[in-house]
C-alpha cells in the first residue's frame, strides 16, 4: 500500500510539474481591443501589462483550470488547445502575439458628397480603449439606445445609428454638427469613416455598392 500511495503521489507531482511547465511563460491577448501581455512565473506570480500599466497577480491551476487572482478579484481561465480562454470570453491568451485594433488615418474631404454611402460600425473608441461594436452594444448599448450598426450618409444628411438624422456642414474636410461640434464625421484613410458622438467614436467600414 505505501509503493502504492508513493507511486500516485510521484505521478500527481509529475502532472502537476508538466502543468506548470505548459503553463508558465508569456501570453499574449486583446481586452476589448486593446492588447495584453501576461507573464507567468514558475513561483505561482504573473505579471499583466496593458496600455503602459503593469498589474502584479498571483496565480494557480487545478485539472484545466488557470485561476488569475489579484488583491479583491479572480478570473478562472481554462486551457484550450494551448490557449487560455477566460470563462465569460472577455478574453483569450496565446503564445504568439496579437495587434488590437488600430484607428485609421483620417483623411481630408474635398467634397460633402464624399461621405456618401452606407457604413457598418465595427469598432468604437472610449478614452483610448477599443470595443468591437457587439461587445460595446452589450455592455452600454441599451442605455444609450444604441442597438442598430448601420451609419448613412447622403447629402451631409446622417442617419446616427437609428439613434436620430441629423444635417451636418462641412468645414475643414469634416462633417461637423452641433454649436460645439459635439458630433463630427471624418474619412478615414481605409475608405469607411469615423462617427464621433460626444467623445465616443464608431468606426464603420462602407458597405460595397
Amino acid at each position: 500500500m505505501k509503493k502504492l500511495m508513493a507511486l500516485l503521489t510521484a505521478a500527481l507531482l509529475l502532472c502537476g510539474a508538466a502543468m506548470a511547465e505548459e503553463l508558465t511563460g508569456t501570453w499574449y491577448g486583446t481586452l476589448y481591443g486593446v492588447p495584453v501581455t501576461m507573464e507567468v512565473n514558475g513561483d505561482g506570480t504573473a505579471g499583466i501589462e496593458v496600455m503602459g500599466q503593469h498589474y502584479d497577480n498571483t496565480w494557480t491551476a487545478e485539472g484545466t483550470t488557470f485561476t488569475l487572482k489579484d488583491s479583491s478579484s479572480e478570473m478562472l481561465f481554462t486551457l484550450q488547445d494551448g490557449q487560455l480562454v477566460e470563462e465569460d470570453d472577455v478574453m483569450t491568451f496565446g503564445r504568439e502575439p496579437v495587434d488590437g485594433f488600430t484607428a485609421p488615418a483620417a483623411v481630408t474631404a474635398s467634397a460633402i458628397t464624399d461621405f456618401d454611402g452606407t457604413y457598418t460600425a465595427e469598432w468604437v473608441g472610449v478614452e483610448g480603449m477599443y470595443l468591437d461594436f457587439d461587445s460595446f452594444v452589450s455592455q452600454v448599448g441599451e442605455m444609450l439606445s444604441i442597438t442598430e450598426p448601420t451609419i448613412t450618409v447622403s447629402g451631409g444628411h446622417v442617419d446616427l445609428l437609428g439613434l436620430s438624422e441629423l444635417d451636418f456642414t462641412l468645414a475643414d474636410g469634416i462633417l461637423t454638427c452641433g454649436d460645439s461640434g459635439d458630433y463630427t464625421v471624418t474619412l478615414n484613410e481605409d475608405g469607411g469613416i469615423a462617427l464621433n458622438i460626444v467623445g465616443i467614436v464608431f468606426y464603420a467600414s462602407k458597405a460595397a455598392e
